[in-house]
């Protein structure tokens, strides 16, 4: 069951000029009554109540990208500011628990109860829980709620990023399999808990033996993220002969590495990792340059070679360019970093990708499969700039 929520925004004013402060927020939110005095030195936030049911983690996401963040009260002055008219039984605030440091206390910095938009304990040790709460019922309740009296109750942490899967009757290799998904689908199918395995599973006819996302190099999803999530038959992951780099699901349900050139049906999923749009503008350069001069090029005439972060981005990136080119991208080995310096954990390398074959490969390019591979930075190729975010 989803929660509504409340959203913090930090706002500063030089005191003086303000005695009160009356905002009217009409985007499906309610509204806020915030009070300045001149002897208040420190900003006092605005709440937000925002009329729509979401997972805390999807609430948390929505208040950082629209306000500051998931609502954080230090006081009984902030939760009476809080003026809003509910019309719920329970709302999300930024509270939330690390079950491995369980405290009922706050206040200090053991406790487990930390704050979403510092990522620490109260700094006043103000709580405001109802009589029974936290009771941490069965181990699951690692967020809070906050009810219409301003009362706290911990609750269940619910991501509802369900995906859906999908059986393609196809027999194709890994990496025809991964295009095919990313084309009509999401991706090949991502399996990180033993429910959503078993949702792939009902997905598939119990005789087949189809690929799902996970390939060697070290165990990556095919959209680049990790997770710990294994169901390895006994020797499943043995890499018998040394190149079995992609995985399949077997008649059992369980795991096993095969070779990704084996043509195989395989199973997509749809949904889930839904991620925050960005705005970059990839333009292709027909200019033949090392990397570092097509990286001083972009970064004169736009804003870096491109950096690429998601599969949108990536989708992007790859329709800038035409598909027989072979283009330097922003990323470079250090260990391996975009152009700007920032990382992330969206990779695109095809089986053996980023093997530094001679050991001096330190550069990405992106071949005309539209998949990545190390290469020598000296050498030179048209490449891709992007403009705009971030």
């Amino acid at each position: 069951m989803f929660d509504i929520f409340i959203a913090v925004g930090l706002k500063t004013v030089q005191c003086n000029f303000f005695s009160y402060f009356l905002t009217l927020h009409l985007h499906q939110t309610q509204f806020v009554h915030q009070i300045y005095t001149p002897s208040t030195q420190v900003p006092l936030r605005q709440y937000y109540y925002v009329n729509k049911t979401m997972s805390w983690s999807e609430a948390q996401q929505y208040c950082r990208e629209k306000y500051t963040d998931l609502a954080t009260f230090d006081s009984m002055d902030d939760l009476k500011r809080l003026k809003a008219n509910f019309s719920y039984s329970w709302a999300w605030i930024g509270l939330h628990d690390d079950p491995a440091a369980w405290r009922t206390s706050m206040g200090n910095e053991s406790n487990s109860w930390r704050w979403s938009a510092t990522g620490q304990t109260s700094r006043t040790g103000f709580q405001s829980w109802n009589s029974y709460s936290p009771d941490y019922w069965k181990g699951t309740e690692t967020c809070a709620t906050m009810d219409g009296r301003g009362q706290w109750n911990d609750n269940v942490f619910t991501d509802q990023n369900k995906k859906s899967y999908i059986f393609i009757n196809q027999s194709m290799s890994w990496s025809s399999a991964q295009q095919y998904c990313r084309d009509n689908h999401k991706d090949l199918a991502m399996i990180e808990n033993q429910e959503e395995n078993m949702e792939a599973l009902n997905a598939k006819p119990s005789s087949s033996k189809p690929w799902i996302g996970l390939y060697r190099e070290p165990w990556t999803w095919s959209d680049g993220s990790l997770s710990s999530f294994r169901n390895w038959y006994p020797s499943g992951s043995d890499n018998y002969g040394g190149n079995q780099h992609c995985v399949t699901e077997n008649t059992d349900h369980e795991w096993g590495d095969e070779r990704c050139s084996i043509e195989r049906v395989f199973v997509c999923h749809q949904g889930d990792h839904q991620r925050k749009k960005t705005f970059k503008n990839y333009v292709l350069i027909n200019q033949a340059m090392s990397w570092s001069s097509a990286q001083q090029y972009c970064r004169t005439n736009y804003k870096d070679l491109a950096m690429i972060e998601n599969q949108d981005e990536h989708t992007e990136a790859l329709n800038a360019k035409s598909s027989t080119y072979k283009v330097w991208i922003g990323l470079y080995r250090e260990p391996w970093t975009w152009s700007d310096g920032s990382t992330s954990s969206f990779r695109n390398w095809y089986p053996s990708g980023s093997d530094n074959y001679g050991g001096n490969q330190h550069c990405a390019a992106e071949d005309s499969d539209h998949a990545w591979s190390d290469e020598i930075c000296s050498g030179k190729k048209v490449f891709i700039c992007h403009q705009g975010d971030p």
